[in-house]
């Protein structure tokens, strides 16, 4: 009986890439972006600890936290594919649209 391929649950790396940019720009201001990725790790205060708000942009905020989640896929994979399907799952951006 063939192996199943073990890479078949492994989230490409253009993925996490997609992931950064969507996350860096679903929020044109910081606060929100910041209580966004605050609701969706409520669970996961061990990677809330590693990523500095206030000393950083969204964007170095959002490859911290993608780093971290890449860096240990097989722990956060069903975070990560929550966070990818809840951002895709937007059909409006109220805080973009009030820029």
């Amino acid at each position: 009986m063939p192996q199943p391929n073990s890479r078949s649950k492994a989230i490409r790396p253009a993925a996490y890439t997609a992931l950064v940019e969507a996350l860096t720009t679903i929020y044109w201001n910081k606060d929100p972006f910041e209580l966004y990725v605050r609701a969706m790790l409520k669970d996961h205060s061990e990677l809330l600890a590693q990523l500095s708000f206030p000393s950083s942009t969204k964007r170095e905020v959002s490859g911290q936290l993608v780093n971290l989640l890449q860096a240990n896929e097989a722990r956060y994979l069903d975070l990560t594919v929550a966070l990818m399907l809840d951002i895709a799952d937007m059909e409006t951006f109220p805080n973009l649209t009030s820029q």
